[in-house]
């Protein structure tokens, strides 16, 4: 299933769903030259939608957290 699917799945809301897609690239670019598989995407996909049901909002601190969970640092823009 295509990510943003995903997203529209978790939330009805066009402004969450914007928010975690955001997430979502930022997190790509920063796993772009470490060679992850696609799964490694659909995890990060699953992690960002998981904190987003928690209440986070703020797209850099969902790709930060979601990266995290992977052992993965982040690079802040």
């Amino acid at each position: 299933m295509p990510v943003t699917g995903m997203f529209r799945r978790a939330s009805a809301d066009p402004a969450v769903v914007a928010v975690m897609g955001a997430a979502f690239e930022r997190a790509c670019r920063s796993l772009r030259d470490k060679g992850q598989p696609e799964i490694v995407q659909e995890l990060l996909a699953e992690r960002i939608i998981e904190l987003a049901q928690e209440g986070e909002r703020d797209p850099t601190e969902l790709c930060e957290k979601a990266l995290e969970a992977f052992g993965i640092k982040g690079e802040r823009e």
